[in-house]
């Protein structure tokens, strides 16, 4: 037998477990926001994505801790430059919305999925027409050559 099944079968699971997971976190960081801020640096899933920020000589007696929030109204986008720095003066920072890493794994995963549905016996195998009383040898709907 060959690998291919096999490893066709692990990516289209691995790809909806991903999915469930990115969906999984999109909805905790829209309702419930985590933050971990360190000394210097800042880790946050909140308002519909992952940010991360640096700030270089920034020190705090209180610090690291994490901060759970408010729910942010936005769902894409952070409100502000302020908000989300949380008063750390940065030098570099990135935001990556839940919905740029998630799409490519759902539509990875859902031609997958497609691409391995069985049609039922006296149906055309390509596109899934019923060929009952079909005695052509040919599909009428998308011409492929019936094999019995």
């Amino acid at each position: 037998m060959s690998e291919r099944p096999k490893l066709r079968r692990f990516c289209k699971w691995a790809g909806m477990a991903m999915c469930v997971l990115l969906l999984g976190a999109w909805i905790l960081s829209v309702m419930w926001p985590v933050r971990r801020i360190g000394e210097g640096t800042a880790l946050m899933l909140s308002g519909g994505g992952f940010f991360w920020s640096i700030a270089e000589g920034y020190t705090n007696p209180h610090f690291p801790r994490w901060i759970f929030g408010e729910p942010s109204p936005t769902l894409w986008l952070p409100r502000s430059d302020k908000e989300w720095r949380s008063g750390l003066s940065g030098s570099g920072s990135v935001f990556v919305p839940i919905w740029c890493v998630l799409l490519p794994f759902a539509i990875l995963t859902h031609i997958l999925w497609r691409r391995d549905r069985r049609y039922p016996p006296g149906h055309c195998q390509q596109c899934g027409y019923d060929l009952t009383g079909n005695v052509t040898g040919v599909c009428s709907e998308c011409g492929m050559k019936i094999v019995t």
